[in-house]
């Protein structure tokens, strides 16, 4: 029973690495190999499925769509690997088939390695990553503010224009004020102390002055007051659209994130987070890549010695049944174009004396008809007697 299991299971292994069991059964030495690259495959499978598994559960929440997508990334790597490996052991690899899985590797492994690293550093990416997007709260207000920094200017215009216009009549009635003291006490204008004639003048100004500046009080105020609401809604619209962008960001996404990584990369004077980064993307290529490094370790010659040897078996059989089928085709029309040729000479030899009665009957009827032109006779003849091709 034992023994029997154990077949079964080489059986299995040896199938999954790309390898015929019924050839390899003849092979001793390449057996304990191939069990060794169908382990290795196996490894790279299971660490395919968890890798992936890992990164696409750092892009969504639903453990069961990640573990779906990291199974059948597993399973098109071992697929990959394995018509690779067959290839390799029939001596039919490519150029071209090596160099696109080494570059797959290469990018898999740099692509997968950025997840991991973003979890080993996470708490230095998540800092990093708050410094930037407040950098982008701020580009974001600026981006507000210019967007509506040509209304609020205009109304901004708008505002002093009406302050200048109060500033200008309230210094108008200040040095009409001080005019009319100055000229109360003597210490200006006619020099006289009292009310004169013309302070009672002065007075008349200042009053004049200050009823003006009350009624453009009165008109500009609330004009200036609703200028004021209009530039503060503005600022408060500015406020609220960068408090919603920053509340709609605080989670930080995956570009963000790799931002933040690249960003810690050039602030890294130590070069540490790059050499981990880059030894992290090596180990994951050499990982992925172990399947095919044992199988270029282990030649397994005699094996693909019989594969070669069956491959051009089936190839000479394959053209000795061309041959016989071109053979017989060949014989097949010779047969065929002797046996319409017999049939035809037949043909023509028993029909002569037929044709011959025909003919003298036509020449007769010509001749008795005296009417019959030669070319319609002709024509019929042809039409009677010779072969229509």
């Amino acid at each position: 029973m034992n023994h029997h299991q154990n077949a079964k299971d080489k059986h299995f292994l040896w199938t999954l690495a790309g390898y015929e069991p019924a050839i390899l059964k003849t092979c001793k030495v390449d057996q304990f190999h191939v069990t060794i690259i169908s382990v290795m495959l196996i490894i790279v499978g299971i660490y395919a499925t968890l890798a992936w598994t890992f990164f696409f559960s750092s892009v969504t929440d639903i453990l069961p769509i990640a573990l779906v997508g990291g199974i059948f990334m597993g399973i098109y790597i071992v697929c990959f690997d394995r018509a690779l490996i067959a290839s390799l052991s029939s001596g039919n690899a490519s150029f071209f088939s090596l160099a696109f899985r080494f570059c797959l590797a290469l990018l898999l492994g740099i692509f997968l390695s950025q997840p991991m690293i973003h979890k080993i550093y996470e708490p230095e990416i998540k800092r990093e990553a708050q410094i930037l997007m407040d950098q982008k709260v701020l580009e974001r207000k600026a981006e507000l503010e210019k967007l509506y920094a040509s209304e609020v200017e205009s109304l901004q215009d708008e505002k002093n224009a009406m302050e200048g216009q109060l500033a200008a009549k309230l210094l108008a009635l200040n040095e009409a004020e001080t005019d009319f003291k100055a000229e109360m006490d003597g210490s200006g204008g006619t020099e006289r102390y009292g009310y004169s004639t013309v302070a009672k003048q002065k007075q008349t100004i200042l009053l004049r002055h200050q009823k003006e500046y009350n009624a453009l009080q009165t008109d500009l105020h609330p004009q200036i007051a609703e200028l004021n609401t209009k530039i503060k809604s503005f600022e408060e619209k500015v406020t609220e659209e960068t408090a919603k962008y920053q509340a709609g960001n605080k989670t930080f996404g995956t570009l963000l994130q790799a931002e933040a990584l690249k960003s810690l990369m050039s602030k890294d004077e130590s070069n540490t987070l790059r050499n981990h980064f880059y030894l992290l993307s090596l180990i994951l290529i050499l990982i992925e890549l172990s399947a095919l490094i044992a199988k270029l370790i282990f030649k397994t010659n005699s094996y693909s010695s019989k594969i070669r040897y069956a491959e051009m078996r089936e190839v000479k059989a394959i053209e000795v049944e061309e041959e016989l089928l071109e053979g017989k085709l060949e014989k097949y029309k010779a047969l065929t174009s002797h046996n319409d040729l017999d049939i035809m000479e037949d043909f023509y030899s028993k029909s002569r004396d037929i044709n011959d009665e025909k003919l003298d009957a036509m020449l007769k009827e010509w001749e008795a008809n005296k009417t019959g032109s030669f070319s319609n006779y002709w024509k019929l003849f042809e039409e009677k007697f010779l072969v229509q091709q």
